[in-house]
C-alpha cells in the first residue's frame, strides 16, 4: 500500500525489508515491512530528523536530528536512546561489516564524528572541510568522503591507520556518495554541478555525467554492467547510468508525480 498524505525526507531499507522512513511534517521515525508496506511501529524524535539509517540485520534504526543529537530506535521500545553530536549533523552511515560504528557528516563543524552504537559514545573523528556524505567499501577498511569547497573533493580514507590515502577534485559539491558492490568505482552526485561524478578506483580515471538539475542521493544497484540511479530534486525524477563503453550515460529516467526528498533500492537477491 502506498504512503498518502506525508512528506518523506529520510529512509532507509535493509537486506530483510524493513524500512524506516521519517516524516517530516511529525518529526516522527515509522518502521514498515516490505512487500505489503506494513506498519510495524514508529516514534516521535523531538527534533527535525536530517538522516536516519537501518540497521542490517535487525529492526534498529539510527537518525541524525538538527540540534545534534544520534537517537537509537529498537521496534517495540517505547523511546528511544539519545547520544549528543556536534550541531547540524547530515549525514549517517554504518561502518561494514559489523555495522557498530556510525560515521557522521558535521558540515558546520567541519568534522567527521564516528560513534559507537551499542555502547554510544564518541569514539573518534576526523577534521575534514564541509564534510557532505561518507561512505564504505564493502569490507569497511576505506571510507569515501566527499567534501565541499571551490573545487569539490573525494577523499578515500584508510580506517585501519587512521589516514587520508588519495583523492579526486571533481565537481563543487556538496556530494552524495556511493560505492558499487565490487569497490571498483565511486559516484558522488554534486548538487551545486547539476552531475554525477564517477571514480574508477583501479585506474583513477574520472568522468562526469550531466544531470541537468540537482544532484541527491545516489545508489548503486546489483549486477554487470555496473548501473546506479541518480535521485535530481528539483526536477523530481530518479536517472539511471550504467557504466558502459566508452563512458557512464544515462540510459532511463523515472519522472515523479511528488517532490522526492530520498530513495531506497529494494533487491531481492543478495
Amino acid at each position: 500500500m502506498p504512503l498518502t498524505n506525508v512528506a518523506v525526507i529520510a529512509a532507509d531499507i535493509n537486506a530483510s525489508g524493513y524500512v524506516a522512513v521519517v516524516e517530516a511534517s511529525a518529526d516522527a521515525l515509522r518502521i514498515y515491512r516490505l512487500p505489503r508496506l506494513e506498519f510495524l511501529g514508529g516514534i516521535h524524535v523531538g527534533g527535525t530528523v536530517e538522516d536516519v539509517a537501518m540497521h542490517p540485520n535487525n529492526t534498529t534504526a539510527f537518525g541524525l536530528t538538527r540540534n545534534g543529537n544520534l537517537w537509537r530506535y529498537t521496534l517495540g521500545s517505547d523511546t528511544p536512546d539519545t547520544l549528543g553530536l556536534r550541531l547540524f549533523p547530515h549525514r549517517i552511515t554504518l561502518r561494514p561489516p559489523d555495522d557498530t560504528q556510525a560515521w557522521i557528516a558535521c558540515p558546520a563543524s567541519n568534522v567527521i564524528q564516528i560513534a559507537d552504537l551499542f555502547s554510544p559514545g564518541i569514539r573518534d573523528s576526523v577534521v575534514i572541510h564541509v564534510p557532505s556524505d561518507v561512505q564504505f567499501s564493502a569490507n569497511g577498511h576505506l571510507a569515501y568522503i566527499g567534501s565541499k569547497g571551490d573545487s569539490g573533493t573525494v577523499f578515500e580514507y584508510n580506517t585501519d591507520d587512521r589516514r587520508f590515502s588519495r583523492s579526486i577534485r571533481v565537481g563543487t559539491g556538496p556530494f552524495e556518495l556511493a560505492v558499487s558492490r565490487d569497490d571498483r568505482y565511486v559516484a558522488a552526485a554534486d548538487s551545486a554541478g547539476h552531475a554525477v561524478h564517477f571514480w574508477d578506483l583501479s585506474n583513477e580515471q574520472t568522468w562526469s555525467v550531466p544531470l541537468g538539475g540537482v544532484g541527491g542521493r545516489v545508489h548503486f544497484a546489483q549486477g554487470t554492467p555496473p548501473v546506479c540511479f541518480v535521485l535530481v530534486r528539483n526536477l523530481s525524477m530518479v536517472k539511471r547510468v550504467e557504466i558502459s563503453g566508452a563512458a557512464p550515460h544515462v540510459t532511463d529516467s523515472l519522472q515523479l508525480e511528488f517532490t522526492v526528498g530520498d530513495f531506497v533500492l529494494w533487491e531481492n537477491a543478495p
